[in-house]
């Protein structure tokens, strides 16, 4: 009979329980560890893949602000927002990333003042560019990188160049430095 308020283990529990008993000392003090290691090394593993991941976009943002401010102190100096960034630009290569930067310029609400259309980006993600954070908008195609710089057109008013690049492979870099260090 059991003491009035303990309540007593039944079903898969007590087994478990009566099992765990049943081991030496030694093989329950190794299984505690080996469990608290493999759990270690999944939390590591975890953070690892972050630090990937933090590694190429800030290469890729290196490129972005370089760009932005190429195409910034263009715009101040007097050039229109649809001839900025020619495709034979030698600022728009990234280098092992995609290929491509593309530029947009638009005003500090997100409105485009050049001829390319349409952003599609929310207003969150401009208010961070403005601020001259960098932002990763997921698309069908994937992953594209942003970085935004405010310029001062030549008639004052505020602009923000935006220079962006797809981040082909991305999630697959992710995945298997992810899957990799989880073996390891």
């Amino acid at each position: 009979m059991s003491e009035p308020g303990v309540r007593e283990r039944s079903g898969p529990w007590k087994r478990l329980t009566g099992w765990w008993a049943r081991r030496s000392l030694r093989v329950r003090i190794t299984t505690t560890v080996a469990g608290i290691a493999l759990v270690a090394l999944g939390a590591l593993a975890w953070m690892a893949t972050g630090l990937i991941g933090i590694t190429i976009t800030g290469a890729v943002d290196v490129e972005l602000a370089r760009a932005a401010a190429t195409v910034s102190g263009h715009l101040n100096a007097g050039a229109p927002p649809d001839v900025l960034a020619p495709s034979d630009d030698p600022v728009s290569p990234v280098t092992g990333i995609s290929g491509q930067i593309e530029i947009r310029v638009t005003d500090l609400q997100g409105r485009p003042m050049d001829s390319a259309g349409p952003l599609s980006m929310s207003k969150a993600d401009l208010d961070e560019l403005a601020d001259g954070q960098s932002v990763t908008v997921f698309g069908p195609d994937g992953p594209t990188r942003w970085l935004g710089v405010v310029a001062t057109a030549p008639d004052g008013s505020s602009r923000l160049v935006l220079a962006g690049a797809d981040l082909v492979g991305f999630t697959a870099v992710l995945r298997r430095g992810a899957g990799g260090l989880t073996l390891a």
